[in-house]
């Protein structure tokens, strides 16, 4: 007779008073047509209410995500409609749509806050490594469709937008764990504060350890997975007409496995570095302009290896001419390095 899964989640969160009366309101007591002015910005890179967007739309919120009582994003996206969200071992997950099921899903874009996750080499995004900790998520924006004309190639079945709260809605410290006997453990920590006023921040840690699946036949399997993190926001609101956001985070994970059909365990080592800056400029009442760049570092020395360096360049201007008709045009600059090899030999585990 087995052990039952047992679950104990543990939260602490402690407000500074002035930013309680800027936290979303809670979506079960919106009514219908207050629920279909969400913002979005997914659909056409500037912020339009859900219900006029130009796109097969999905969103899901961080209040829904805390009330599925979910530990990773991977777990958050099975409740998207359409969407096809499976885990393969204790950390790698397919995350698909339109029938396209498979961990080399090279049709489907992943942003975390417009910066691109995306392994144009492997052909999918590593969610591995995507452990945002799912308290400072502010909406997931899902598109199930094309969304080529605006994101690019990798967006011809989907778009996948991963929005954070700004750090003036994450004031004070936060506290939260979460241990699972089947599944795993985590860890975060987080405080935010504010400076001068106008410039808020927050810096959290953050550890997850999860435990081998087991087979069909209860044997358990070698593929456990230990990735502590660290990251950092800050907001400023330099002027009336000007803001700027920096984001930066990094990990380290270590995963040690046996996928089929190769029999010998081996360990994995996974890394990631990034950087992203974003500032916005409101020229009028119906114009403004936007610059982002951002940096990526990351290193998958697992299979398959591969080690990318990232750096973009975005502007985009945004003019309306009326309530219905507006014009959005910009550019951008990438630059990227990167070295992959789709074999590598077995790393004996130690």
């Amino acid at each position: 007779m087995g052990i039952p899964s047992c679950r104990i989640a543990f939260l602490f969160l402690l407000l500074q008073g002035f930013c309680r009366s800027q936290e979303a309101p809670d979506l079960a007591e919106l009514n219908i047509d207050e629920l279909s002015k969400i913002q979005v910005t997914s659909a056409s890179k500037r912020s339009e209410s859900l219900a006029g967007a130009p796109a097969a739309i999905y969103v899901v919120t961080g209040e829904a995500i805390r009330q599925g009582g979910f530990t990773t994003l991977p777990e958050a996206l099975r409740m998207v409609q359409g969407l096809y969200a499976v885990q393969t071992n204790s950390h790698s997950w397919q995350v698909s749509t339109r029938g396209f099921s498979g961990i080399n899903n090279r049709k489907m874009l992943v942003l975390v806050d417009g910066r691109s996750v995306y392994s144009p080499a492997f052909g999918g995004a590593f969610w591995e490594l995507e452990d945002i900790p799912l308290e400072n998520v502010d909406r997931i924006e899902v598109i199930r469709g094309p969304g080529g004309a605006l994101w690019g190639a990798n967006a011809v079945n989907g778009v996948i937008n991963i929005v954070t709260k700004s750090s003036d809605r994450s004031q004070g410290v936060s506290v939260s764990t979460s241990i699972d006997t089947d599944i795993g453990y985590t860890s975060f920590l987080q405080y935010g504060g504010r400076i001068a006023g106008q410039l808020h921040y927050r810096v959290y840690g953050k550890a997850s350890y999860w435990e081998p699946l087991t087979s069909s036949s209860g044997l358990a399997l070698p593929n456990s997975f230990a990735l502590p993190q660290a990251g950092m926001r800050a907001d400023w609101a330099v002027a009336q007409k000007d803001t700027l956001a920096v984001e930066a985070s990094e990990a380290n994970g270590r995963y040690q496995g046996s996928p089929e059909p190769f029999a010998a365990v081996r360990a994995e080592l996974l890394k990631d570095t990034n950087v992203a800056v974003r500032w916005k400029h409101m020229l009028s009442d119906r114009s403004a302009m936007a610059s982002f760049a951002y940096c990526d570092w990351y290193s998958h020395q697992s299979f398959p290896l591969e080690t990318q360096n990232t750096c973009a360049l975005e502007f985009q201007h945004d003019f309306a001419f009326n309530a219905r008709h507006s014009l959005i045009w910009g550019g951008s600059l990438v630059t990227t390095g990167d070295y992959s090899i789709d074999f590598i030999p077995w790393i004996p585990s130690q």
